[in-house]
């Protein structure tokens, strides 16, 4: 299984050879993902505390909204 990406002007595309659709079992969701989009005009940031891989963790540091 593979998944790939293209990033152009206003899109990303991604293209898989498998369905990674959602998948709800028991109640339990698998195969969900989700991305983060950060303009590119701004200062950067790094910080060690971070856990980048935890979408919360990260969505708290950046004080972002859903």
């Amino acid at each position: 299984m593979f998944v790939e990406f293209s990033a152009y002007t206003q899109v990303i595309q991604l293209y898989s050879n498998a369905d990674l659709s959602t998948v709800t079992v028991n109640g339990k969701k698998y195969q969900q993902f989700r991305y983060m989009i950060f303009p590119g005009n701004g200062a950067a940031k790094s910080a060690d505390r971070v856990n980048w891989a935890d979408y919360a963790a990260a969505k708290t540091y950046l004080r972002l909204n859903d």
